[in-house]
């Protein structure tokens, strides 16, 4: 990685300088689009697998069968994800004004299809315990603020709350395997497959370069899985969701 971009959070605001607060929002097309398909399926077998190892309305999960579902959640949403991320990836980086289907088709011509996927493994094991970690925090905290589906409307800072903390501690424990998966979607060499690209940083750059932008991955994922969450559990009041053999809401 270039020094540049060594402070994710010094590059944040000079690039909000040099480039103005639209510099920010490079690659949005396409985490927009990527967002609707991922996200249905994410929580879609998050509540499956909640259901199938015994959790009801009325009844609670261990903090282990929370962490076992959002895991299994992974799967469904970065296999509908990542190429998307990829391609925001790269407008991210790129120093010219390009649209995501050009760059779309340049990353076809150049490298295949397979570009777009070549991170999915990475991700996936990324996620595996940002997920896990995630909605073990998220549900374990829900409970000690004793919240529940019934109160949404009186008491949503519980939701929000309880989000926001998991997903900053989910965000930090799985930075090392954004960093690899970073650099992969970007096209950089750097080994054949996760382990070695795990062995290669190292190698080259020592232990802190796992740290890198953990800051910045911790002031995103803190105020989007709060948001995300709040969302989520008031849709599903809305729509007086059934899920795991719950009562419909009258």
């Amino acid at each position: 990685i270039n020094a540049e971009y060594m402070g994710g959070l010094r590059h944040c605001f000079r690039e909000t300088t040099q480039s103005g607060l639209r510099a920010l929002y490079r690659g949005v097309g396409p985490g927009i689009c990527g967002a609707f398909p991922s996200h249905a399926a994410y929580f879609a077998i998050y509540e499956k697998v909640k259901h199938l190892q015994g959790w009801k309305n009325d009844t609670d999960l261990s903090t282990l069968q929370y962490a076992f579902a959002g895991s299994c959640a992974t799967f469904g949403h970065d296999l509908f994800h990542t190429p998307f991320d990829v391609l925001k990836q790269r407008l991210q980086v790129s120093n010219e004004a390009q649209s995501a289907s050009a760059t779309l088709r340049q990353t076809l011509r150049q490298e295949g299809a397979g570009s777009l996927f070549r991170s999915v493994p990475t991700t996936v094991l990324m996620n595996i315990p940002f997920s896990a970690v995630h909605f073990a925090t998220y549900e374990a905290i829900k409970k000690f603020l004793r919240a529940t589906d019934e109160e949404l409307e009186m008491s949503l800072w519980k939701f929000t709350l309880s989000g926001g903390i998991g997903g900053a501690m989910g965000g930090a424990v799985s930075n090392p395997f954004d960093v690899v998966k970073t650099r992969q979607q970007l096209g950089q060499e750097i080994g054949a497959n996760v382990f070695k690209a795990f062995q290669h940083i190292y190698q080259t750059e020592g232990l802190m370069a796992f740290t890198r932008g953990i800051r910045a991955r911790i002031l995103y994922f803190a105020p989007s899985a709060a948001i995300q969450m709040t969302s989520y559990e008031a849709v599903k009041l809305i729509l007086a969701v059934p899920f795991g053999g719950g009562k419909q809401k009258q």
